[in-house]
């Protein structure tokens, strides 16, 4: 989703969904599902890589550990059941049809034909030609006949039924035989026998014993022993045509079928049970150092197959689950720093997969390298994976405590991924918890690389450990692998310094190079608060440095407290008139305005800042802080006005209308741009700044808005409260408010003697000890005139709430 800032010409996308899903931060139901959904596709990726922790041999390598069967299991052989199939389909026997009507159905067809050419003799009205008749009589028989047969026939005048019986005489009783083509085709078969199937009954018997089969050359033998007797007494020219049709007529009556032969075939190979080797639990496959067979390679090949459909996605799924919940609901509820957002989980989410994929795809490339290059020791590419890479994003983007869990959470997948191997539980949680610690600073760019440099000597060292653990510290394998850890190291923080700032502009996340760049005074919108809004610009610089060593004294972000104090009244550059700090002296529109108005301009400053924050995109957290700087609290000067002015008998003034919207502060951050943002406003009301009326006037803005409850919702303790308070004096005693000393009056040397000249400073200063002294309870009366206390409140124009009424 985008959107077009014509405005600024940016193009921002994913706000909207952003914003709703920072909506979603304290549903239990998007956690749960985000949860689920996040488990369920880690265990989804994991649990067809769980049993693989056998190495992919081929027939002639050198096994590199002991192997053993993990459970009973049978192993198919499957060389050995092709080759039985193969042998059971060569013995299966073919099937043959035999054609049992062909008897009936040759002497309907002689009879038919002879009666026809026989009426067509006899009939004087017939105008047929002597070749029409021969081709009726060819095609009704389906049989070819010379002319001078056909004559021989016609001469006759197809007498009677005699000629049709002599022929059906001759050829019926051979065709009710099993006759074939050539006996020669049947010889394959004498081994196995046949199936003949009757064609009209469907009933099928087998055969071996071929001697009632009968071939074409065989049964024409027997027609014309036969014929000498049938045709003893036929004449000769008709005895020879009845011979030649009858001979021609002959046809085999069993014909090989071949769809139902590749039936049969097809049958007997289902049917075909395989070869199985049978492998008791503990059984020993194949030893360290002994040679690949093949009976060893299907054996293996068979166990990796087992544990593969054997894979419990249901149980890694419900434990993962049970890991993640414990941490999901632990952190959150004992370490208050955990208050995450519904990008944040998104976030964890997001990466928790992507590393397991990574993961993924660095098993299956070490598989490959290793087919390509066997010299390559088994685990060797496995070091090379960026481990750490997950830890570091969490610990720049978010904070190194999420990073440590997340850190504990990916060995443990990476245990389970790779069959429960300590060594790889153990190199990926030291990899990340060294690399996010690298990172918890992250300052520059280079901050990346250097956490990859310091991952990759500690891989290194890792590696080295476990060499000597397995006594194999000399071996030329080890070499490989400290190389690829060490690469391992390298990788992770290459990726990082690509990915950080993807994650950056994607999630609108605000790291410490974004705060640096932040910090620069040269920035656009600084420039312009300094140009249009002077004061606001000067006290911004002065709620810095004190955010800076508070935050330093409590353990919070400095860095992010500090640019958070220059952006947070940015919304005064829309009407900087309007607020006292830029006001020139004796100018005050408030003058002309009701209270109503001159609050809903105060008010206004909050939202305007969080929206040239949004044009700028300065980034969530800074706007998240410039929103709750002043938290919900009350513009008590107006407030006391409008009551002040208000017609007896109206509708009362709601006290809602004259409070910031808030919310309060929910980070120690924004807390101290709060703090410091009324204690440096309140001290320019100071007429002296000794150290006990800065620490009074420190203490008294604290107090009060401590007890406004305007710090209920964020991490502060008590005794961060004093720390601060410790802070603010002492930038304010030494820093600020420091005095000069008096400078020296000059003596100038003139052409005729010497003569002193005093300082015009030091004569102003002494014209003045003439005049009466300052009134310094007028001072507190013009601060009470404008509705505020000397101490502890401030400007009505200020933007600021004095955080209690007055």
């Amino acid at each position: 989703m985008f959107l077009f800032d014509k405005k600024k010409t940016k193009i921002r996308f994913l706000d909207p969904f952003l914003q709703k899903l920072n909506l979603l931060k304290l549903s239990p139901l998007y956690k749960g599902i985000l949860l689920f959904i996040t488990c369920l596709i880690v265990a989804r990726l994991i649990s067809p890589r769980i049993p693989t922790a056998i190495p992919d041999y081929q027939v002639g390598d050198i096994s590199e550990q002991n192997i053993k069967s993990t459970q009973d299991f049978l192993v198919e052989d499957k060389d050995s059941t092709s080759k039985k199939r193969l042998e059971n389909e060569e013995k299966s026997p073919s099937v043959y049809d035999f054609d049992a009507s062909a008897p009936e159905e040759l002497k309907n067809r002689i009879f038919s034909t002879f009666n026809q050419l026989r009426k067509i003799s006899e009939d004087p009205t017939a105008k047929l030609s002597f070749t029409e008749r021969k081709g009726k009589f060819q095609e009704a028989l389906g049989i070819k006949i010379s002319d001078k047969h056909f004559k021989s026939f016609t001469k006759y005048r197809f007498k009677d039924d005699s000629s049709a019986n002599d022929i059906l005489t001759l050829v019926a009783p051979l065709l009710s035989k099993k006759v074939v083509t050539d006996k020669a085709v049947l010889e394959s078969e004498k081994t196995k026998g046949i199936i003949i199937r009757n064609v009209q009954t469907q009933e099928e018997s087998f055969v071996i014993d071929f001697s009632s089969i009968l071939d074409l050359k065989e049964v024409d033998n027997q027609l014309i022993e036969k014929s000498k007797k049938v045709l003893e007494e036929t004449p000769w020219s008709l005895r020879l045509a009845s011979i030649d049709c009858a001979q021609k007529l002959l046809k085999p009556t069993l014909t090989f079928n071949k769809n139902e032969t590749e039936a049969k075939k097809q049958k007997v190979r289902e049917d075909t049970k395989p070869v199985y080797f049978k492998l008791k639990k503990g059984e020993m496959i194949v030893r360290e150092g002994d040679r690949i067979t093949e009976e060893t390679l299907i054996k293996l090949q068979g166990l990796n197959q087992l544990k593969r459909e054997s894979s419990p996605l249901i149980g890694i799924f419900f434990l993962i689950l049970l890991i993640a919940s414990l941490f999901y609901t632990f952190f959150p509820g004992s370490i208050r720093r955990f208050n995450l957002r519904g990008k944040d989980y998104l976030l964890l989410s997001l990466v928790l997969v992507g590393m397991v994929l990574i993961i993924n795809f660095s098993v299956f490339l070490s598989g490959a390298i290793n087919k390509a290059f066997p010299i390559l020791p088994h685990n060797a590419c496995l070091y090379a994976t960026p481990f750490a890479l997950g830890a570091v994003l969490i610990a720049v983007v978010l904070n190194v405590e999420l990073a440590a869990m997340f850190a504990v959470i990916l060995s443990i997948i990476v245990g389970i991924l790779l069959e429960n191997q300590l060594e790889f539980f153990i190199y990926p949680f030291i990899a990340s918890v060294v690399a996010a610690q690298q990172v918890v600073l992250y300052k520059e760019r280079r901050t990346l690389i250097r956490a990859g440099l310091i991952t990759g000597v500690v891989n290194v060292l890792m590696i080295l450990c476990f060499a000597l653990i397995k006594k194999s510290l000399f071996n030329f394998d080890a070499l490989f692998d400290l190389s690829f850890g060490f690469l391992g190291g390298i990788l992770t923080g290459i990726i990082a310094t690509g990915v950080v700032p993807i994650i950056e502009i994607t999630f609108d996340y605000t790291t410490n190079i974004k705060l640096l760049e932040l910090a620069d005074l040269n920035q656009p919108l600084l420039k312009e608060l300094s140009l249009k809004a002077p004061g606001s610009y000067q006290h911004s610089i002065m709620v810095g440095n004190l955010v800076e060593s508070a935050a330093e004294a409590i353990g919070a972000n400095s860095l992010l407290a500090r640019v958070s104090a220059y952006y947070h009244d940015i919304g005064k550059i829309k009407k900087a008139a309007y607020f006292v700090e830029n006001q020139i002296k004796g100018e005050n529109k408030h003058e002309k305005l009701s209270p109503s108005m001159s609050s809903l301009i105060l008010l206004a400053h909050v939202k305007d800042g969080v929206e040239l924050a949004k044009e700028s995109r300065l980034g969530s957290t800074i706007r998240d802080i410039i929103k709750q700087h002043h938290g919900t609290s009350l513009i008590s000067f107006f407030y006391q006005k409008a009551k002040s002015q208000q017609n007896p008998g109206s509708q009362p003034i709601s006290e809602k209308d004259f409070r910031y919207l808030g919310p309060k502060p929910q980070t120690k951050e924004a807390a101290l741009v709060m703090l410091a943002d009324a204690v440096e406003a309140a001290s320019k009301t100071l007429t002296e700044t000794t150290p006990a009326r800065i620490q009074g006037m420190v203490q008294k803005i604290i107090n009060n808005i401590f007890i406004d409850g305007q710090l209920d919702e964020c991490e502060l303790t008590l005794k961060n409260l004093h720390s601060i308070a410790n802070s603010f004096n002492r930038i304010l005693a030494r820093g600020i408010f420091h005095q000069r000393i008096e400078y020296p009056s000059v003596e100038l040397e003139e052409s005729g003697g010497k003569k002193k000249v005093d300082d015009k400073d030091k004569k102003s200063a002494e014209a003045d000890k003439d005049k009466p002294k300052t009134d310094k309870g007028g001072s507190e009366r013009d601060l009470k005139r404008l509705g505020i206390s000397k101490v502890g409140n401030k400007h009505p124009s200020s933007g600021r709430s004095p955080n209690q009424k007055t």
